[in-house]
């Protein structure tokens, strides 16, 4: 289906300057790990990406359910479903990523790369799609909170 106007311009001006949706919410829209932003956060980051077109309109568009915030899911609703894929299959074995990562006998504060967090989630039996991985990889918060 074709998007509205709004839309596509947003869509267009996101993937030119952060190539996918993901690393855009992670990086730049949600950086703090806060899981949904509401109409001023938002605002922000329309004036920041010197999106031209209507704030309102854009966010109203984004807002899909009207409930006052927009998610990852709002941005990119298959993105969300791969990350929760990849969420669920981690909490059916372990009870946190942190969990995990001591399974797999890496230390609490590692940083890591993606090729070594995939491997650990295959070491450890996460049954989850490779670009399930790697989109997980991408938004969850390395602090371990």
């Amino acid at each position: 289906s074709t998007l509205p106007k709004p839309l596509a311009v947003f869509r267009k001006l996101v993937l030119g300057r952060f190539q996918t949706i993901i690393h855009a919410w992670r990086r730049f829209f949600n950086p703090l790990n806060m899981q949904k932003l509401d109409w001023p956060e938002m605002q922000a980051c329309f004036t920041k990406l010197n999106y031209l077109g209507n704030y309102k309109v854009l966010f109203n568009y984004l807002d899909t359910d009207g409930d006052g915030f927009v998610t990852l899911g709002n941005l990119d609703e298959g993105t969300e479903e791969k990350v929760t894929e990849a969420r669920k299959a981690l909490l059916k074995k372990f009870e946190s990523f942190k969990d995990l990562w001591q399974a797999c006998g890496h230390a609490p504060d590692a940083l890591i790369d993606l090729q070594t967090f995939v491997v650990s989630f295959r070491k450890a039996g996460v049954p989850a799609s490779q670009e399930a991985m790697e989109d997980y990889f991408t938004v969850i918060d390395w602090h371990l909170r």
